[in-house]
């Protein structure tokens, strides 16, 4: 296998749901690796972050042959990406993220040139100064990677808002659901290693659509089953990309629901 990607078919229906790339949209993927997949041993041999995300990728549309060239890409980065101890990332505890919502490149460019000027300044300090400049060449030579990380930071108008329940419990999502549809609401359910994303389209949400309190109350009940599981509101829009594998599991949208 030489990509990340698993279920060709799977991802084509998932990108049905997303609509085309307008003006300065840009889509986002990340390659991320989870803490909690890692066994107590790997978490103090790797030691990683909770969740750190290491290689990140623009595109511009939302066409098959773009996703699959650069789900390419990442598999091969995996095989010299390391940690910050200098090892290989796991690959049983990494996964494809994918960002719901596009991101604006005019907004990511001008806050990009805003850092960079900083960076400028405080580099003609150290000039002036006689300082180490060693720094600020680490800093100007990782400046794709904080151009990268501005992408992130500026996501555009929301087309979905999602909801993840951190249970494999289905039945609070089918309470969910029921809401939805007496609603009116558009949505797809995508599941995932340990739950399931409620991704509604935010267009079909009324001003009247209370179903964040929904929520609230399937969360209380959750809570009291589990202490330990919840069911809230993904406020970044990244979920595990459709089609490929998270932790071992084949990430899909769920049919008929």
């Amino acid at each position: 296998m030489t990509t990340l990607l698993t279920n060709k078919e799977e991802l084509e229906y998932f990108l049905s749901f997303i609509p085309e790339t307008q003006k300065d949209d840009i889509l986002l993927m990340s390659l991320s690796c989870r803490n909690k997949y890692l066994t107590q041993e790997e978490r103090a041999e790797y030691q990683l972050s909770r969740l750190e995300m290491f290689e990140r990728q623009l595109l511009t549309d939302k066409k098959l042959e773009t996703f699959e060239y650069n789900l390419k890409k990442m598999y091969y980065s995996l095989q010299y990406r390391t940690t910050k101890n200098g090892k290989l990332y796991p690959p049983h505890a990494t996964m494809v993220y994918f960002s719901l919502n596009p991101t604006s490149s005019i907004e990511a460019y001008f806050s990009f040139e805003k850092v960079m000027n900083e960076e400028v300044k405080l580099y003609i300090n150290a000039l002036r100064n006689n300082h180490s400049k060693e720094v600020y060449y680490q800093r100007f030579n990782k400046s794709y990677d904080i151009l990268k990380s501005e992408f992130h930071k500026h996501s555009k108008a929301k087309n979905f808002v999602d909801a993840d329940f951190d249970t494999k419990d289905f039945s609070y999502v089918e309470r969910f659901l029921k809401y939805l549809k007496e609603k009116g609401t558009k949505y797809f359910v995508i599941e995932t290693k340990s739950g399931y994303h409620v991704v509604l389209n935010r267009q079909t949400i009324d001003k009247k659509n209370m179903f964040y309190v929904e929520l609230g109350k399937l969360n209380c009940l959750l809570k009291r089953e589990d202490s330990t599981k919840e069911i809230i509101m993904n406020n970044n829009g990244m979920v595990p990309l459709c089609g490929t594998n998270q932790a071992g599991f084949e990430v899909k949208v769920l049919r008929g629901v």
